[in-house]
């Protein structure tokens, strides 16, 4: 029997103990940086590819620094400013690690499914036609060619 952990990222979030969503390190998967995220043919992988995985080598050393920051935080601090406090280190510092995996060793296991790959560079896309969009003074037109309707045939282009 082997164990395939699922293709959801929310129950990949959960049983990886990650958080499921970051501004800086968007991709659960690898080290994918906001910043270089825009790359053509970028992939993961360990052998090849931009994108490295998360090993579970690189998980405890994450959760070793989260655990020394937690530590040097004072006794008698507000749980809620705590939390903050983490929740931005965590973000300057690459960390997506929040404690250790529910699905322990397995947490090596866990890829992208192409879905999640095609939402993820739609979503990229959007942001950037987005940005550009403000930029320019042209949000409505946006907005516009966003609520258009769509076509539902296929026509012959050749």
């Amino acid at each position: 029997m082997e164990f395939q952990p699922s293709a959801d990222i929310s129950w990949q979030s959960w049983a990886c103990n990650e958080l499921n969503q970051a501004a800086t390190y968007p991709s659960s998967y690898a080290n994918v940086h906001k910043g270089d995220m825009s790359k053509m043919g970028g992939v993961i992988g360990n052998d090849v590819g931009q994108w490295k995985p998360y090993s579970n080598a690189v998980r405890n050393a994450h959760l070793e620094k989260l655990e020394e920051f937690r530590k040097s935080l004072p006794t008698n601090m507000n749980e809620n400013t705590r939390h903050t406090k983490v929740l931005e280190f965590m973000a300057e510092n690459g960390l997506r690690q929040f404690g250790k995996p529910h699905i322990g060793k397995f947490a090596e296991q866990v890829r992208p499914d192409p879905l999640h790959c095609k939402i993820n560079a739609w979503q990229n896309l959007l942001d950037i036609l987005h940005h550009e969009a403000i930029n320019r003074h042209l949000f409505q037109e946006f907005i516009e060619t966003l609520s258009g309707a769509v076509r539902s045939e296929i026509s012959d282009v050749s």
